[in-house]
């Protein structure tokens, strides 16, 4: 999805050599839709074969949201996962790469997916993401 749709977050997936590209616009407040977009970036890993995600959601509108939410996100996220993982699916490497003011907002959320078994980091450089998304 190129075209940006007012009041609604999209995504565009774009592959790259050694991982897929998923970058995020517009305003994180339907969290139906942002795990909608989650279950497209793993059905775009499974037809691509790549593992190596790169989440960029600088271009995201900063809304105020609480850990909690973060957490109920990540958890649902987590389930997704599992079941993709249950049909097919294929361990993946989750880097999520935010601008450095809303870098610490997500460190719940990651602590959840990591606990709940998604190799996923928060990074606030995306150097330093590619670097961690490149290890093995």
């Amino acid at each position: 999805m190129d075209e940006r749709v007012p009041d609604k977050l999209q995504i565009r997936l774009v592959e790259q050599a050694d991982y897929l590209q998923v970058i995020h616009s517009g305003p994180i407040n339907d969290f139906e839709l942002a795990l909608q977009h989650f279950r497209s970036s793993l059905d775009f890993a499974s037809s691509t074969g790549q593992g190596n995600l790169l989440a960029d959601l600088r271009d995201t509108d900063k809304l105020p949201l609480s850990a909690v939410d973060r957490i109920v996100y990540f958890e649902n996220a987590v389930t997704i996962y599992k079941q993709w993982l249950l049909t097919g699916g294929f361990p993946i490497r989750l880097a999520i790469l935010q601008s450095p003011e809303m870098f610490s907002d997500y460190t719940p959320g990651v602590r959840t997916a990591t606990s709940g078994g998604l190799k996923c980091r928060s990074f606030a450089s995306e150097s330093d993401a590619l670097r961690w998304l490149r290890q093995h």
